[in-house]
């Protein structure tokens, strides 16, 4: 059920900010108590979701910023307060940006279920065993791949990578 609403979340978020108006219609312009109860509950929800919008973008900028290559705070940093403004913005007006985020995915050719399931990995996984980096030998066609979890073994890895792999001098 979780994977299948994460499908159609662009569509779900707008549907949710279309209910969040009409109830208030309804509620406080005719006095349906049903719609003030969902009004009281809903807007916990809208909090929640802005919250996770506000950390999986954050991650998002820093998995396709310079993940393996800095630290995420390092990256907050280097991206400065107006990535983190902009962020809190999206996070504010989620329903909006998880329609307008998913369109911009698809010229990646990714959906949002997509993102926000490489963040999840992200933040369960990756952090904790390091991030996956992979390398070829143009020569032999042979992919090695391992993890890497701070700035320096990163560095370390693509270093070996070019040296290792450099083609045989004639």
């Amino acid at each position: 059920m979780f994977l299948i609403g994460l499908l159609f979340l662009h569509y779900l978020g707008l549907i949710f900010a279309a209910s969040l108006i009409i109830a208030g219609i309804v509620g406080w312009g005719f006095g349906v108590t049903t719609a003030l109860a969902y009004l009281s509950i809903a807007w916990k929800v809208y909090a929640g979701v802005g919250i996770f919008n506000f950390a999986f973008m954050t991650t998002f900028a820093h998995q396709h910023c310079c993940v393996g290559l800095n630290t995420f705070g390092g990256h907050i940093r280097h991206r400065g307060w107006q990535g983190v403004g902009e962020d809190l913005f999206a996070s504010i007006v989620w329903p909006w940006h998880f329609y307008q985020f998913d369109r911009f995915l698809k010229g990646w050719g990714l959906s949002l279920a997509d993102a926000v399931l490489n963040a999840i990995q992200y933040w369960l996984v990756d952090s904790w065993r390091g991030t996956i980096f992979s390398s070829v030998n143009f020569q032999t066609g042979e992919v090695t791949t391992g993890r890497v979890k701070t700035p320096d073994e990163a560095h370390a890895a693509i270093v070996s990578a070019i040296t290792e792999h450099l083609p045989d001098e004639k």
